[in-house]
């Protein structure tokens, strides 16, 4: 996907508010590209353009050598499940080849360990269990790429790191391209195979991590090596 000239603005008492101010972002259709900044830097703007819950004001946004970025999938910040429907139902919602139906469920299922959850309803899940219920929904869609913005920010520290270990299992079998968004360093250090920092309504500097292997220890001296020089180029944005 090629992102080229994006800009946005938002009227905010009487007055425009200029949220991304010609941002340019490749991202590959392998691997995991994360976008770290503070809040309110337009991660989440960037992520409603790119799935067509909103329009820019200017710029384009392809498929690289396509015109057609392909279909799309997002997983938000909640869950955002349908609370009278079950896990399955959730799942399958929107899905349109019903022949296939029970062949992705079993699949998706497995793949997401809900294996047993398929009757339950969202407040049977913890937040982890949902989290997971949104992301299986959001492969039964066959998505070309898939959008995630700071899905696991609401999680507690143990089931945070849970899911960032699934996600990165599911990852490898699914082979899909992801666009992660968060405003922590770890994270992005421990998904991330490209990290780019969002501040000032454009992608700064970025890191390429493919040649560092999962899963990742952050504690190593090179993971802290890295973690110290994001802070710093960080630290400098913000003064």
């Amino acid at each position: 996907m090629r992102i080229r000239g994006l800009r946005k603005s938002y009227q905010v008492s009487g007055r425009c508010l200029e949220v991304l101010k010609g941002l340019d972002l490749d991202l590959a259709d392998e691997g995991i590209t994360v976008v770290l900044g503070r809040s309110g830097c337009g991660k989440t703007t960037l992520l409603r353009l790119i799935a067509g819950l909103e329009t820019a004001d200017w710029g384009e946004i392809t498929g690289g050598e396509m015109t057609d970025p392909g279909k799309i999938g997002v997983i938000f910040q909640e869950p955002r499940l349908m609370p009278w429907l079950t896990v399955e139902k959730n799942i399958l919602f929107g899905v349109k080849k019903k022949r296939q139906d029970r062949e992705t469920l079993s699949y998706l299922l497995a793949l997401t360990g809900l294996i047993g959850f398929e009757k339950a309803r969202p407040f049977q899940l913890s937040g982890g269990m949902q989290q997971r219920v949104a992301l299986a929904r959001a492969l039964a869609y066959e998505p070309d790429f898939l959008l995630m913005d700071e899905p696991f920010a609401a999680l507690d520290y143990f089931t945070r790191a849970q899911m960032q270990q699934e996600l990165l299992r599911i990852h490898q079998k699914e082979n899909k391209g992801i666009l992660f968004v968060t405003h922590s360093i770890e994270e992005a250090l421990t998904l991330g195979t490209k990290i780019v920092i969002l501040e000032n309504g454009i992608c700064g500097k970025s890191y390429d991590l493919g040649d560092v292997a999962f899963p990742r220890d952050l504690l190593s001296e090179e993971m802290l090596s890295r973690k110290r020089e994001l802070i710093l180029r960080i630290e400098e944005y913000c003064q």
